[in-house]
């Protein structure tokens, strides 16, 4: 999927990603009511356990619009998880019943592109076909699903989403 890492910004942040994680951490837990160490605890479960151990609120993937944060590569055996962290532009992914509407922002921030795709889900898989955007068939895989939150592993990216307010 080397198309996906187009729209994503593939810089690190500032110093290393502790600033991204510590980000994540007090929004997990001002929104969770946890303590620093709570949330530390939870971002690093997302990035470490396995996925059948993880949160999966069934309804919650349809319900408003994911704003990509923050993205890992998930093949590297050279660095712990949570230091490859890089920070996402913006993009949005709305989840209907069996359309995918998809937003990415241009990494410049000069505009976008839209787009929608069909997709399937199995359980924590979904399945998007092969499709102009998509030479070959697509599956993520849902590692964590608790609203706000959602990651979802994507051909070699581990993508961090918050559901955006309405506003």
């Amino acid at each position: 999927m080397r198309q996906r890492m187009t729209h994503l910004a593939g810089r690190p942040l500032p110093k290393t990603a502790k600033a991204l994680l510590m980000l994540l951490v007090l929004a997990g837990a001002s929104l969770w009511g946890q303590s620093q160490e709570e949330a530390r605890r939870q971002v690093r479960q997302i990035l470490t356990r396995p996925v059948t151990e993880l949160p999966l609120e069934e309804k919650a993937l349809e319900k408003g619009t994911w704003e990509a944060l923050a993205y890992l590569a998930i093949d590297s055996s050279q660095h712990p998880a949570d230091t490859l962290l890089r920070e996402a532009v913006g993009d949005q992914y709305q989840f209907g019943k069996d359309t995918l509407q998809v937003r990415l922002v241009e990494r410049d921030g000069a505009g976008y592109q839209q787009f929608a795709v069909p997709y399937k889900r199995q359980e924590r898989t979904l399945i998007l076909p092969p499709s102009q955007r998509y030479q070959k068939a697509q599956r993520w895989q849902i590692r964590y699903l608790k609203a706000p939150y959602l990651a979802l592993d994507m051909d070699g990216l581990r993508v961090f989403f918050r559901r955006r307010s309405p506003n």
